[in-house]
C-alpha cells in the first residue's frame, strides 16, 4: 500500500506537469503507464513485493478463470470479491479504453502535424 500511495500521486503530478507544460500526448500515456507498471510488478518472478503472495493470487485468479478443479474456500471468495466489483471492473475496462484511444489520437495528431510540417519545408 506504501508504494501505491507513492506511484499514484506521483502519476497524478506528471499527468498535470506534461499536460500544463503542452506535452497532452506523454499526459495522456501516463494513466496507461500506469496500468501497465501495475501489470509488470504483479507478473515479475522476482522476489520483491511479496512474490508468495502474488503467486497465490495469480494461482487463484487461474483456478477462477479455468475451474477444472474441485473449488476450494479462497477460489470462492475471491470469485465472490469479484462479483461484487463487478460495476467497478466495467468502469476500469471503460477507463482503460478510452485512456487507450485518447493516447492513439493525441499521438496521431501529433504526428500527422508534424509530417505536414515536414512536407511544407
Amino acid at each position: 500500500a506504501t508504494w501505491l500511495t507513492l506511484i499514484v500521486p506521483t502519476s497524478m503530478t506528471a499527468y498535470l506537469y506534461l499536460y500544463s507544460h503542452g506535452e497532452v500526448s506523454l499526459a495522456a500515456s501516463q494513466p496507461v503507464l500506469l496500468y501497465a507498471i501495475l501489470l509488470i510488478v504483479l507478473l515479475s518472478p522476482f522476489d520483491m513485493f511479496y512474490l508468495s503472495s502474488r503467486f497465490y493470487f495469480l494461482r487463484t485468479m487461474l483456478r477462477i478463470v479455468l475451474p477444472l478443479q474441485a473449488i476450494t474456500f479462497p477460489d470462492f471468495f475471491l470469485a465472490d470479491i469479484f462479483t461484487s466489483m463487478s460495476k467497478v471492473s466495467t468502469y476500469l475496462y471503460e477507463i482503460l479504453i478510452v485512456d487507450y484511444f485518447v493516447y492513439l489520437i493525441t499521438v496521431g495528431d501529433t504526428l500527422t502535424k508534424m509530417s505536414l510540417l515536414d512536407s511544407t519545408t
